[in-house]
Protein backbone atom coordinates (compact mmCIF):
# COMPACT_ATOMS: atom_id res chain seq x y z
CA UNK A 1 0.00 0.00 0.00
CA UNK A 2 2.87 2.34 0.79
CA UNK A 3 4.48 1.37 -2.50
CA UNK A 4 1.38 2.37 -4.42
CA UNK A 5 1.21 5.69 -2.62
CA UNK A 6 4.85 6.46 -3.42
CA UNK A 7 4.30 5.65 -7.07
CA UNK A 8 1.32 8.00 -7.20
CA UNK A 9 3.33 10.65 -5.44
CA UNK A 10 6.07 10.29 -8.04
CA UNK A 11 3.54 10.55 -10.86
CA UNK A 12 1.98 13.64 -9.27
CA UNK A 13 5.40 15.15 -8.71
CA UNK A 14 6.39 14.36 -12.32
CA UNK A 15 3.15 15.98 -13.57
CA UNK A 16 3.80 19.02 -11.43
CA UNK A 17 7.35 19.24 -12.77
CA UNK A 18 6.07 19.00 -16.39
CA UNK A 19 3.42 21.59 -15.64
CA UNK A 20 6.03 23.89 -14.13
CA UNK A 21 8.27 23.32 -17.15
CA UNK A 22 5.35 24.11 -19.51
CA UNK A 23 4.49 27.25 -17.54
CA UNK A 24 8.15 28.31 -17.57
CA UNK A 25 8.40 27.69 -21.34
CA UNK A 26 5.16 29.55 -21.95
CA UNK A 27 6.30 32.39 -19.75
CA UNK A 28 9.70 32.53 -21.46
CA UNK A 29 8.00 32.51 -24.88
CA UNK A 30 5.70 35.36 -23.88
CA UNK A 31 8.67 37.27 -22.50
CA UNK A 32 10.50 36.79 -25.85
CA UNK A 33 7.44 37.97 -27.78
CA UNK A 34 7.09 40.93 -25.47
CA UNK A 35 10.79 41.76 -25.94
CA UNK A 36 10.39 41.57 -29.74
CA UNK A 37 7.28 43.75 -29.63
CA UNK A 38 8.97 46.30 -27.38
CA UNK A 39 12.11 46.25 -29.55
CA UNK A 40 10.06 46.81 -32.73
CA UNK A 41 8.07 49.64 -31.15
CA UNK A 42 11.27 51.15 -29.79
CA UNK A 43 12.85 50.98 -33.25
CA UNK A 44 9.79 52.62 -34.84
CA UNK A 45 9.71 55.35 -32.23
CA UNK A 46 13.45 55.86 -32.67
CA UNK A 47 12.99 56.10 -36.48
CA UNK A 48 10.21 58.67 -36.07
CA UNK A 49 12.33 60.67 -33.65
CA UNK A 50 15.29 60.49 -36.06
CA UNK A 51 13.09 61.61 -38.99
CA UNK A 52 11.70 64.49 -36.92
CA UNK A 53 15.23 65.52 -35.94
CA UNK A 54 16.34 65.43 -39.60
CA UNK A 55 13.30 67.50 -40.66
CA UNK A 56 13.96 70.04 -37.95
CA UNK A 57 17.62 70.17 -38.94
CA UNK A 58 16.70 70.72 -42.62
CA UNK A 59 14.17 73.39 -41.71
CA UNK A 60 16.69 75.14 -39.47
CA UNK A 61 19.21 75.08 -42.32
CA UNK A 62 16.63 76.53 -44.74
CA UNK A 63 15.66 79.21 -42.21
CA UNK A 64 19.31 80.10 -41.73
CA UNK A 65 19.75 80.30 -45.53
CA UNK A 66 16.67 82.55 -45.87
CA UNK A 67 17.93 84.76 -43.04
CA UNK A 68 21.31 84.99 -44.73
CA UNK A 69 19.69 85.97 -48.06
CA UNK A 70 17.59 88.62 -46.33
CA UNK A 71 20.70 89.93 -44.65
CA UNK A 72 22.47 90.11 -48.01
CA UNK A 73 19.50 91.94 -49.58
CA UNK A 74 19.46 94.38 -46.68
CA UNK A 75 23.20 94.93 -47.10
CA UNK A 76 22.71 95.67 -50.80
CA UNK A 77 19.90 98.10 -49.99
CA UNK A 78 22.13 99.85 -47.50
CA UNK A 79 24.90 100.11 -50.10
CA UNK A 80 22.47 101.53 -52.66
CA UNK A 81 21.19 103.99 -50.10
CA UNK A 82 24.73 105.12 -49.36
CA UNK A 83 25.39 105.48 -53.10
CA UNK A 84 22.21 107.52 -53.58
CA UNK A 85 23.10 109.73 -50.63
CA UNK A 86 26.54 110.33 -52.07
CA UNK A 87 24.96 111.22 -55.44
CA UNK A 88 22.60 113.66 -53.71
CA UNK A 89 25.55 115.23 -51.92
CA UNK A 90 27.42 115.54 -55.20
CA UNK A 91 24.39 117.12 -56.88
CA UNK A 92 24.01 119.55 -53.99
CA UNK A 93 27.67 120.54 -54.21
CA UNK A 94 27.35 120.98 -57.97
CA UNK A 95 24.24 123.14 -57.46
CA UNK A 96 26.07 125.29 -54.91
CA UNK A 97 28.97 125.71 -57.31
CA UNK A 98 26.62 126.68 -60.12
CA UNK A 99 24.81 129.18 -57.93
CA UNK A 100 28.12 130.69 -56.87
CA UNK A 101 29.18 130.91 -60.51
CA UNK A 102 25.86 132.53 -61.47
CA UNK A 103 26.20 135.05 -58.65
CA UNK A 104 29.70 135.93 -59.85
CA UNK A 105 28.43 136.32 -63.41
CA UNK A 106 25.55 138.52 -62.26
CA UNK A 107 27.95 140.74 -60.37
CA UNK A 108 30.18 140.98 -63.42
CA UNK A 109 27.16 141.72 -65.60
CA UNK A 110 26.06 144.40 -63.16
CA UNK A 111 29.44 146.07 -63.42
CA UNK A 112 29.37 145.73 -67.21
CA UNK A 113 25.83 147.09 -67.26
CA UNK A 114 26.79 150.11 -65.16
CA UNK A 115 29.67 150.76 -67.53
CA UNK A 116 27.40 150.41 -70.57
CA UNK A 117 24.78 152.69 -69.00
CA UNK A 118 27.42 155.28 -68.23
CA UNK A 119 28.74 154.97 -71.77
CA UNK A 120 25.21 155.28 -73.13
CA UNK A 121 24.59 158.42 -71.10
CA UNK A 122 27.83 159.89 -72.36
CA UNK A 123 26.86 159.04 -75.93
CA UNK A 124 23.45 160.67 -75.43
CA UNK A 125 25.11 163.82 -74.12
CA UNK A 126 27.49 163.84 -77.10
CA UNK A 127 24.61 163.37 -79.52
CA UNK A 128 22.67 166.21 -77.87
CA UNK A 129 25.70 168.47 -78.40
CA UNK A 130 25.92 167.43 -82.05
CA UNK A 131 22.18 168.02 -82.61
CA UNK A 132 21.23 169.88 -85.76
CA UNK A 133 21.28 168.46 -89.22
CA UNK A 134 21.73 164.97 -87.82
CA UNK A 135 18.69 165.15 -85.56
CA UNK A 136 16.98 162.13 -87.23
CA UNK A 137 20.10 159.97 -86.92
CA UNK A 138 20.52 160.98 -83.27
CA UNK A 139 16.92 160.01 -82.50
CA UNK A 140 17.38 156.62 -84.15
CA UNK A 141 20.56 155.96 -82.20
CA UNK A 142 18.82 157.07 -79.03
CA UNK A 143 15.98 154.60 -79.64
CA UNK A 144 18.52 151.84 -80.30
CA UNK A 145 20.33 152.64 -77.08
CA UNK A 146 17.05 152.63 -75.18
CA UNK A 147 16.22 149.20 -76.62
CA UNK A 148 19.69 147.92 -75.70
CA UNK A 149 19.32 149.27 -72.18
CA UNK A 150 15.91 147.66 -71.85
CA UNK A 151 17.30 144.36 -73.13
CA UNK A 152 20.19 144.56 -70.66
CA UNK A 153 17.75 145.27 -67.83
CA UNK A 154 15.62 142.32 -68.91
CA UNK A 155 18.66 140.05 -69.02
CA UNK A 156 19.67 141.22 -65.56
CA UNK A 157 16.17 140.56 -64.20
CA UNK A 158 16.09 137.09 -65.74
CA UNK A 159 19.45 136.19 -64.23
CA UNK A 160 18.42 137.51 -60.82
CA UNK A 161 15.17 135.52 -61.00
CA UNK A 162 17.11 132.42 -62.04
CA UNK A 163 19.44 132.76 -59.04
CA UNK A 164 16.62 133.43 -56.58
CA UNK A 165 14.58 130.45 -57.79
CA UNK A 166 17.46 128.02 -58.35
CA UNK A 167 17.22 126.54 -54.86
CA UNK A 168 13.51 125.92 -55.30
CA UNK A 169 13.94 124.41 -58.75
CA UNK A 170 16.74 122.05 -57.73
CA UNK A 171 14.38 119.20 -56.76
CA UNK A 172 12.28 119.77 -59.87
CA UNK A 173 15.42 119.72 -62.00
CA UNK A 174 16.51 116.38 -60.54
CA UNK A 175 13.08 114.91 -61.20
CA UNK A 176 12.93 116.39 -64.71
CA UNK A 177 16.37 114.95 -65.50
CA UNK A 178 15.00 111.42 -65.06
CA UNK A 179 11.60 111.82 -66.77
CA UNK A 180 10.74 111.69 -70.43
CA UNK A 181 8.86 114.71 -71.77
CA UNK A 182 6.27 115.17 -74.49
CA UNK A 183 5.36 118.66 -75.63
CA UNK A 184 3.50 120.25 -78.54
CA UNK A 185 5.20 122.68 -80.84
CA UNK A 186 2.66 124.26 -83.20
CA UNK A 187 1.79 121.60 -85.77
CA UNK A 188 4.25 119.10 -84.32
CA UNK A 189 5.14 117.16 -81.19
CA UNK A 190 8.57 116.72 -79.57
CA UNK A 191 9.40 113.64 -77.45
CA UNK A 192 12.56 113.62 -75.31
CA UNK A 193 13.69 110.18 -74.07
CA UNK A 194 16.04 110.30 -71.06
CA UNK A 195 18.16 107.57 -69.47
CA UNK A 196 18.70 106.09 -72.92
CA UNK A 197 21.57 103.75 -71.96
CA UNK A 198 19.48 101.87 -69.39
CA UNK A 199 16.46 101.69 -71.70
CA UNK A 200 18.56 100.27 -74.55
CA UNK A 201 19.68 97.45 -72.22
CA UNK A 202 16.04 96.40 -71.86
CA UNK A 203 15.07 97.06 -75.51
CA UNK A 204 16.85 94.60 -77.87
CA UNK A 205 16.75 94.74 -81.64
CA UNK A 206 13.20 94.53 -82.97
CA UNK A 207 11.62 95.96 -79.81
CA UNK A 208 10.49 99.56 -79.46
CA UNK A 209 9.82 102.43 -77.06
CA UNK A 210 6.39 104.02 -77.51
CA UNK A 211 5.48 107.57 -76.54
CA UNK A 212 2.25 108.41 -74.72
CA UNK A 213 -0.75 108.94 -76.99
CA UNK A 214 -1.23 112.54 -78.08
CA UNK A 215 -3.48 114.69 -80.24
CA UNK A 216 -2.17 117.24 -82.72
CA UNK A 217 -3.51 119.76 -85.21
CA UNK A 218 -2.70 118.82 -88.82
CA UNK A 219 -2.83 121.78 -91.23
CA UNK A 220 -5.90 121.68 -93.52
CA UNK A 221 -6.99 118.37 -91.93
CA UNK A 222 -7.88 119.26 -88.35
CA UNK A 223 -7.31 117.72 -84.94
CA UNK A 224 -6.15 114.08 -85.10
CA UNK A 225 -6.26 111.93 -81.94
CA UNK A 226 -4.63 108.73 -80.65
CA UNK A 227 -1.25 109.33 -82.28
CA UNK A 228 2.05 108.07 -80.88
CA UNK A 229 5.73 107.86 -81.86
CA UNK A 230 7.33 104.40 -82.07
CA UNK A 231 11.12 104.37 -81.67
CA UNK A 232 13.40 101.33 -82.14
CA UNK A 233 16.77 102.24 -80.51
CA UNK A 234 18.57 99.28 -82.11
CA UNK A 235 16.42 99.26 -85.24
CA UNK A 236 13.36 97.39 -86.39
CA UNK A 237 15.67 95.03 -88.32
CA UNK A 238 19.09 96.23 -87.13
CA UNK A 239 21.57 98.50 -88.89
CA UNK A 240 20.53 101.68 -87.05
CA UNK A 241 17.60 103.19 -85.17
CA UNK A 242 14.06 103.29 -86.59
CA UNK A 243 11.26 105.81 -86.07
CA UNK A 244 7.62 105.61 -87.16
CA UNK A 245 4.34 107.41 -86.47
CA UNK A 246 1.56 105.14 -85.16
CA UNK A 247 -1.97 106.27 -86.02
CA UNK A 248 -5.50 104.76 -86.01
CA UNK A 249 -6.55 102.70 -89.01
CA UNK A 250 -9.28 105.22 -89.87
CA UNK A 251 -6.99 108.26 -89.57
CA UNK A 252 -7.16 110.79 -92.43
CA UNK A 253 -4.31 110.99 -94.93
CA UNK A 254 -1.48 113.13 -93.53
CA UNK A 255 2.03 114.18 -94.54
CA UNK A 256 4.74 114.64 -91.94
CA UNK A 257 8.49 114.85 -91.31
CA UNK A 258 10.27 112.82 -88.63
CA UNK A 259 13.40 113.94 -86.75
CA UNK A 260 15.92 112.09 -84.56
CA UNK A 261 18.46 114.46 -82.99
CA UNK A 262 19.68 116.61 -85.91
CA UNK A 263 18.60 114.12 -88.60
CA UNK A 264 15.36 115.08 -90.35
CA UNK A 265 13.65 112.73 -92.83
CA UNK A 266 10.49 113.00 -94.91
CA UNK A 267 7.96 113.78 -95.93
CA UNK A 268 6.20 110.50 -95.07
CA UNK A 269 2.48 109.78 -94.99
CA UNK A 270 -0.07 107.36 -93.54
CA UNK A 271 0.63 104.89 -96.38
CA UNK A 272 4.44 104.96 -96.47
CA UNK A 273 5.52 104.96 -92.84
CA UNK A 274 9.25 105.43 -93.53
CA UNK A 275 12.50 103.47 -94.01
CA UNK A 276 13.49 100.64 -91.62
CA UNK A 277 16.82 102.42 -90.85
CA UNK A 278 16.43 106.09 -89.94
CA UNK A 279 19.98 107.02 -88.80
CA UNK A 280 22.84 105.99 -86.49
CA UNK A 281 21.73 106.59 -82.90
CA UNK A 282 25.13 107.21 -81.25
CA UNK A 283 25.83 110.29 -83.38
CA UNK A 284 22.56 111.93 -82.29
CA UNK A 285 22.72 111.33 -78.53
CA UNK A 286 22.31 114.41 -76.32
CA UNK A 287 21.81 116.61 -79.38
CA UNK A 288 20.57 119.97 -78.12
CA UNK A 289 20.24 118.89 -74.46
CA UNK A 290 22.45 118.51 -71.34
CA UNK A 291 24.83 115.57 -71.55
CA UNK A 292 23.83 114.26 -68.12
CA UNK A 293 20.30 113.59 -69.42
CA UNK A 294 21.69 110.77 -71.60
CA UNK A 295 18.78 111.27 -73.96
CA UNK A 296 17.61 111.64 -77.53
CA UNK A 297 15.29 114.25 -79.05
CA UNK A 298 12.54 112.87 -81.33
CA UNK A 299 9.85 114.88 -83.10
CA UNK A 300 7.13 114.77 -85.73
CA UNK A 301 6.11 117.79 -87.81
CA UNK A 302 2.86 117.70 -89.79
CA UNK A 303 2.64 119.35 -93.20
CA UNK A 304 -0.33 120.55 -95.23
CA UNK A 305 -1.54 117.93 -97.73
CA UNK A 306 -0.82 118.40 -101.41
CA UNK A 307 -4.11 119.56 -103.01
CA UNK A 308 -4.95 118.27 -106.49
CA UNK A 309 -7.51 119.78 -108.90
CA UNK A 310 -10.79 117.92 -109.25
CA UNK A 311 -10.18 117.45 -113.00
CA UNK A 312 -6.92 115.45 -113.12
CA UNK A 313 -6.95 114.79 -116.86
CA UNK A 314 -5.82 111.67 -118.70
CA UNK A 315 -2.31 113.05 -119.24
CA UNK A 316 -1.70 112.75 -115.49
CA UNK A 317 -1.94 108.92 -115.69
CA UNK A 318 1.06 108.74 -118.02
CA UNK A 319 3.23 110.69 -115.59
CA UNK A 320 5.93 108.44 -114.06
CA UNK A 321 5.72 110.44 -110.80
CA UNK A 322 1.96 109.95 -110.43
CA UNK A 323 1.08 108.74 -106.92
CA UNK A 324 -2.29 108.24 -105.30
CA UNK A 325 -0.85 109.46 -101.99
CA UNK A 326 -0.83 112.99 -103.41
CA UNK A 327 -4.58 113.00 -104.05
CA UNK A 328 -6.40 114.63 -101.13
CA UNK A 329 -9.84 116.22 -101.01
CA UNK A 330 -9.76 120.00 -100.76
CA UNK A 331 -11.75 120.00 -97.52
CA UNK A 332 -9.72 117.13 -96.02
CA UNK A 333 -12.85 115.32 -94.77
CA UNK A 334 -13.11 112.36 -97.17
CA UNK A 335 -10.28 109.95 -96.33
CA UNK A 336 -11.12 107.76 -99.39
CA UNK A 337 -11.03 110.66 -101.83
CA UNK A 338 -7.77 109.58 -103.45
CA UNK A 339 -9.08 106.08 -104.22
CA UNK A 340 -12.43 107.34 -105.53
CA UNK A 341 -10.67 109.84 -107.79
CA UNK A 342 -8.30 107.13 -109.03
CA UNK A 343 -11.32 104.91 -109.85
CA UNK A 344 -12.95 107.73 -111.83
CA UNK A 345 -9.77 108.42 -113.81
CA UNK A 346 -9.14 104.75 -114.58
CA UNK A 347 -12.76 104.20 -115.67
CA UNK A 348 -12.61 107.20 -117.98
CA UNK A 349 -9.23 105.97 -119.29
CA UNK A 350 -10.37 102.40 -120.07
CA UNK A 351 -13.85 103.28 -121.28
CA UNK A 352 -16.08 101.88 -118.53
CA UNK A 353 -16.80 98.20 -117.97
CA UNK A 354 -13.94 96.84 -120.11
CA UNK A 355 -11.39 98.38 -117.73
CA UNK A 356 -13.35 97.67 -114.57
CA UNK A 357 -11.29 94.71 -113.29
CA UNK A 358 -8.05 96.67 -113.66
CA UNK A 359 -9.54 99.64 -111.77
CA UNK A 360 -10.79 97.41 -108.97
CA UNK A 361 -7.36 95.77 -108.72
CA UNK A 362 -5.60 99.15 -108.53
CA UNK A 363 -8.13 100.39 -105.96
CA UNK A 364 -7.85 97.25 -103.81
CA UNK A 365 -4.03 97.44 -103.92
CA UNK A 366 -4.07 101.10 -102.85
CA UNK A 367 -6.62 100.40 -100.11
CA UNK A 368 -4.57 97.45 -98.81
CA UNK A 369 -1.49 99.69 -98.67
CA UNK A 370 -3.44 102.37 -96.79
CA UNK A 371 -4.71 99.85 -94.21
CA UNK A 372 -1.21 98.39 -93.77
Amino acid sequence: MFGVSKKRLWEVEERLMKEDQRIEDSFAKKIEELKKTLSQKFAEELSLISTSIKGLTTKNAEDEKILEQKFQVQSRHEERLKTDLSKVDNCSSIAVERITTLATRVEENNQSLDAEIALAKKQIEDMDKRAGSKNTEVENNFETLKENMQELHNRLNRMQNAISSDFYNLAAYREEKQKDSLRHNGSGVEWIIKGLTEKIMHTPEGQCLTSPNFSCYVPKVGEVHELSLVFYPLGERGGGCSLFLRHPVDAPWMRFNLTVGSQKRGPFDTIYKGPPVFCQLEKERNEGMPREWDGIRISVEFMPPMIEDIDLGEDRIGDALFSTTELVAADGTNQFFQYEKLMEVLESKTGGSDGRPGAESALSTAAASAVA
